[in-house]
């Protein structure tokens, strides 16, 4: 095994105290077969950060042990130590163990070991080329994505048994589709669902992005010597370290500590604040209909609180119908940045216009003045809008 180890001080910076970390095997050259492995973290802006790129020979678990170490001894460099407790990858087995030696794990018990969502997916979809019926193949789709947007273990759990009895009895091929389901994805390698580590990421969409990048502004796709390409990697270490220079007063590509609010989020929020949707409070939980045109009513709230929060789910369609029409809100009033909310965007982004809304009504935070003026600046004068005169612009003889 032959790997080279790079890493810049303010790279590994962005190491330590993180609980987080990313990697996988991201870039091959395809005549040596030798495999790039890149480790990182993410922002809470869900950029990806990598502070650690090898060059191995193999992808088994003692390269990725290896790489591991380096960041460890990276880091005793600046007088700190780092031991992540959440792994982010494909469900390659060989980067758990690497990782587990390296950081003196037992087992998974230890950590949480997160599986990449995007991979799950595209194996899925692969796997589902034996149904013929579209229709159902498109439904399948559309309940595993419900199920990986779980909050939480349990109801992953519930809602799973309640997707193998729906789809079970369909026909032969969904039947296989199933077991394979069960057997790869969800009795092992399960943790691709939001609720496995709330606040992280679901996806290493951002180390693809990064392998990407490499392909496509450093070897532009070529196949490179090996001399060549380690002295292109010192080349790129040294970017990724300059982009994130914090002395800069506005880096390229900044670390955000906690979740941005952008004009968009804001505007978005008094949108929500401002609409005619009826909001229903249950102590610290505030409900609505996603569908600003119907009212949310006490049934639907009991209903909600029966099915989402108690799990007397008897079928897994009365679950997914129910929370693509009802919102909720966990707000806490001493500060509203740390509220949970179910919908899509907050899942994804940690953050989202429900929660900003709810708080812009209950005054616990103001709006910025530049937005709210986009937002209700001068109106448009009635009647029909101008129209541009006729002529021959950008016509050239």
């Amino acid at each position: 095994m032959d790997l080279v180890k790079l890493s810049t001080k303010r790279l590994l910076k962005i190491a330590i105290d993180k609980k987080h970390i990313t990697t996988d095997a991201t870039y091959k050259l395809l005549w040596l077969g030798f495999p790039v492995i890149i480790v990182g973290t993410t922002c809470k802006n869900n950029n990806f950060h990598p502070y650690g790129i090898g060059l191995s020979s193999n992808e088994k678990t003692k390269d990725f042990k290896l790489m591991f170490e380096s960041v460890k001894e990276g880091v005793k460099i600046l007088g700190a130590e780092i031991k992540p407790h959440i792994l982010q990858a494909d469900a390659a087995s060989a980067i758990s163990r690497g990782f587990e030696q390296a950081f003196e794990y037992k087992d998974e018990s230890e950590y949480t070991r997160l599986n990449c969502w995007s991979h799950v997916n595209r194996n899925c979809d692969h796997r589902l080329i034996c149904v013929k019926d579209i229709k159902v193949k498109e439904q399948i789709k559309e309940d595993i994505k419900c199920l990986q947007m779980s909050d939480n273990e349990n109801k992953f759990r519930k809602l799973c048994d309640l997707f193998l009895k729906k789809w079970r009895s369909v026909d032969a091929s969904v039947n296989t589709f199933c077991d394979y389901f069960n057997d790869n994805w969800l009795l092992k390698n399960y943790k691709w669902f939001e609720g496995a580590a709330p606040g992280y990421p679901s996806t290493n969409n951002g180390l693809e992005g990064t392998n990407n990048d490499i392909k496509n502004s450093y070897t532009f796709r070529e196949r490179l010597p090996m001399n060549e390409f380690l002295v292109l990697m010192l080349s790129i270490a040294k970017t990724w370290s300059l982009q994130r220079n914090e002395s800069k007063d506005k880096p390229d590509k900044p670390i955000y500590k906690e979740v941005p609010l952008t004009d968009r989020r804001w505007s978005d929020a008094i949108k929500f604040a401002v609409s005619k949707t009826v909001i229903h409070q249950q102590q610290d939980s505030f409900y609505f209909n996603y569908d600003t045109t119907s009212k949310i009513t006490k049934a639907n709230v009991s209903n909600y609180v029966k099915l989402v929060d108690d799990l007397k789910i008897k079928t897994f369609d009365d679950y997914s119908k129910l929370i693509s029409i009802v919102g909720r809100v966990k707000l806490d009033q001493n500060n509203y940045k740390i509220s949970t909310c179910l919908c899509y965007h907050f899942q994804k982004q940690y953050i989202c216009q429900h929660i900003l809304g709810i708080a812009i009504r209950l005054k616990l935070v103001n709006a910025p003045a530049h937005v709210i003026d986009i937002e209700f600046g001068k109106k448009q004068k009635r009647g029909r809008k101008r129209k541009a005169k006729g002529g021959k612009a950008l016509i050239v003889d």
